[in-house]
């Protein structure tokens, strides 16, 4: 199939709340590197794409996405922004 980011491009552009994208860098379903284009499409003043050492949703001994990306959580929930 073709790819969903090329696919869906102009409308990802159209993206303005902040968003946040934790890209897992040991995820074999959805590539980090691929997400790291979200950043670009969307625009960096309302898109962030955080790396995280985790795999599609576990890491470590058990440990979560939502575990290890919590610090980057925090900040983007407590983060002030000028709309």
């Amino acid at each position: 199939g073709r790819p969903f980011l090329q696919d869906h491009a102009p409308t990802l552009a159209k993206i303005r709340p902040p968003t946040l994208v934790l890209a897992a860098d040991e995820d074999i379903i959805c590539d980090p590197k691929k997400l790291t284009r979200l950043e670009d499409l969307i625009g960096s003043d309302a898109c962030s794409v955080q790396q995280v050492p985790c795999g599609h949703f576990f890491g470590e001994k058990g440990t979560t996405l939502c575990d290890i990306g919590h610090p980057h959580i925090l900040q983007f929930f407590t983060e002030e922004r000028s709309d």
